[in-house]
């Protein structure tokens, strides 16, 4: 037996800014948002802005949260 730590979806997909501090998922990429500001960071550890030209623009980008997971296999 043995455990593996996945990302599931938690919740309906949102708006950035509506979307809990925590992991969220944007085209296939698991990002990252602070709960200090309005902080979002792709998996490369760069700002996120999602191809957004601006920060209005960003926060009403649709994103999935997502929560950690163990999954045991066995």
């Amino acid at each position: 037996m043995r455990k593996i730590l996945t990302l599931v979806p938690e919740g309906w997909p949102c708006g950035l800014s509506d979307c809990p501090p925590g992991f969220f998922l944007f085209d296939n990429e698991a990002c990252f948002k602070s709960e200090y500001g309005d902080d979002a960071y792709c998996d490369s550890g760069e700002i996120f802005w999602g191809g957004a030209p601006n920060r209005v623009s960003r926060d009403n980008l649709i994103v999935q949260p997502l929560i950690a997971k163990w999954e045991v296999i066995e």
